[in-house]
Formats: C-alpha cells, structure tokens, sequence
C-alpha cells in the first residue's frame, strides 16, 4: 500500500509541475496532509547556507519523535518577495523549494496560536563565506536570465567565473546577514539577539521569550560546542553530527572553488561586513581580523596600495 501510495504522489507531482501555481497547490496540500497533526515541532530557522541541512539530517537520525522543520523565513514580506522570485525562475527550475512551503504553513500557525511557544535553532557564520554558498545554491532561482546550465555548457572555466564574480558583486542579496535577526527572528517570534551580550568564546546561547526558545549557534564552534549545548536545550546526549550538503561535493565544487580564490573584493564590500553590528555581537576582533584576512587577496591589498598613492 505504501508503494502505491507512492507511485501516486509521484504521477501527481509530475503532473503538477507543469506549471508554477499548481505545483506550489500541490506542494501546500502535500504539507498539510503530512503535518497537520504535528503538536510540538523544532524550527531550524535560519538566514539559509549556515549548516542547518547538516543540524537537520543529525537530528532527524536520533528519533526525537518530534517534526524538524527547515525554514528561512517567516514573515509575510519576505515570503511575498520569494514568491515572487520562484514563480519568475520557474520555466527554468521547474521547482519550488520545500523551505517556501514550510515557511506559508507554519506562518499560519504561528498567527493563529498567538499563546503557542516554539522551539527554535538558529545558526550563524562568517558572512561573506555564507554569501557565497547562497549565491551558488540560488543561481537559477534568483537570477535565471543567466542561465547557469546553458553557460556551463557553451563558456570555459575562466570566462563562467568571470561572469559569475560580475553577477555576484552586481546583483546579489549581500545584506541578508546584516538583517536576519531584526527582520525576521526579531519580528516573528519577539526574540533579540543583540539585547545581551553573546559568549563569543562559547560559541552558543539560549534565548528566552514569550514564545519562543532561541539555541543560536556559530557554526564555526558547533563541532566543539554541539553536545553542551543540545545537552542544555533538547536534553540530548552525546550529539552526532551527520555532514551533508558541502558544495565541495557538489556538481559544481570546481568552478566554486576557483570563484572563492578569483574574486577580489572592494574594500567597501569587507568593510560593510566586518564592521556591522551583526559580526561584532558574534565575533572577537580577532576572529573578525581573521575573516579579513582570509578575503583580502593579494589583488585586493595591492589595489589598495594603489588607491593610498593616489590620494
């Protein structure tokens, strides 16, 4: 009965996503029928491209019997906005991301049980490195007038990252680290994160609210730090983490790789980050001077010097 059950879905879905409106009913109906009888969830909320693909397949593996669900927005503005965006790249996707979905039910929910508290994780990491990954994992989503798949095909390794460094420094949504917590966490749940000071050399923290309980996480600390504090917040002992989703291993590892040592980033586009409240609740001087670093390429430093003589 199962594989029939199956076999189904899956003629339905082909059908479906024919065009936008109907996959997106298909996906909302789909959603409802699975989880419409869930009580106490755990949200992995989050800016997108921070580890949560891994947080979620490790905890999915230990049986919490309670729902994991992935999202990156939660307010009617920016899910409006991702409509938008989806249904203008769907001719060349032909797809609808599960965490869009997941974000319009669980909105629903959460206005209409105003009194509900929720259990959250949230997770942070270097900006810049977090761009990059989003912009690789978006591309035919964000900006399918490029057409990544036909450039694969008909440019050279050289003349593709050319071209992709020139839409990444021209078109992408770089400040969606500067206003996640505010525009969105903030907003949604009334948690802020910028209220108290956070234990940077810890690497964690529990927030607590009205309706919501907050474990924020530094990706950079949660191998050292996950069994403390999964331990704190879920009562679980000895927490395995399951990698996944590393773009080192996904089709496009090679021309990603090269990307990061090509691009030369303005002075400006360092600055805006590095000193941004965002990274400086989150991050020693020291870690933020390292992050510099690990940017400043040598075209970038020489360009510098170059702009120094002239003024």
């Amino acid at each position: 009965m199962k594989q029939i059950k199956t076999q189904l879905k899956n003629v339905v879905e082909r059908y479906a996503y024919k065009n936008f409106h109907t996959a997106k009913a298909f996906q909302f109906l789909w959603f409802h029928s699975k989880f419409r009888r869930e009580n106490n969830p755990i949200l992995i909320y989050q800016m997108g491209k921070v580890g949560s693909s891994t947080l979620q397949n490790s905890l999915n593996a230990i049986n919490l019997n309670r729902t994991i669900h992935h999202v990156h927005t939660l307010t009617k503005e920016n899910l409006d906005n991702l409509d938008k965006v989806l249904k203008n790249s769907f001719h060349l996707t032909k797809s609808i991301p599960g965490h869009y979905v997941r974000g319009r039910c669980l909105l629903k929910q959460i206005n209409a049980d105003p009194g509900k508290k929720w259990t959250i994780i949230t997770l942070v990491r270097d900006p810049i490195a977090r761009n990059i990954s989003s912009f690789f994992q978006d591309i035919n989503h964000r900006f399918p007038e490029f057409n990544y798949p036909q450039k694969v095909k008909t440019l050279n390794q050289d003349e593709l990252v050319s071209e992709l460094i020139k839409l990444y420094l021209e078109k992408h949504d770089h400040e969606k680290p500067l206003w996640w917590f505010d525009k969105e966490l903030k907003q949604t749940f009334g948690i802020d994160v910028y209220s108290t000071p956070f234990p940077k050399v810890k690497g964690y923290k529990i927030y607590g609210g009205q309706r919501a309980e907050v474990l924020l996480i530094r990706l950079e600390n949660l191998s050292q730090c996950k069994n403390k504090a999964f331990k704190e917040f879920l009562n679980i002992d000895n927490f395995e983490l399951i990698n996944v989703n590393l773009a080192e291993q996904k089709d496009y590892s090679e021309i990603y790789d090269k990307f990061k040592s090509s691009i030369c980033f303005p002075k400006s586009y360092i600055e805006t980050f590095y000193n941004s409240k965002f990274v400086k609740h989150l991050y020693t001087q020291k870690e933020i001077r390292d992050f510099e670093l690990k940017w400043k390429t040598e075209n970038q430093v020489i360009a510098n010097l170059n702009t120094a003589n002239v003024n």
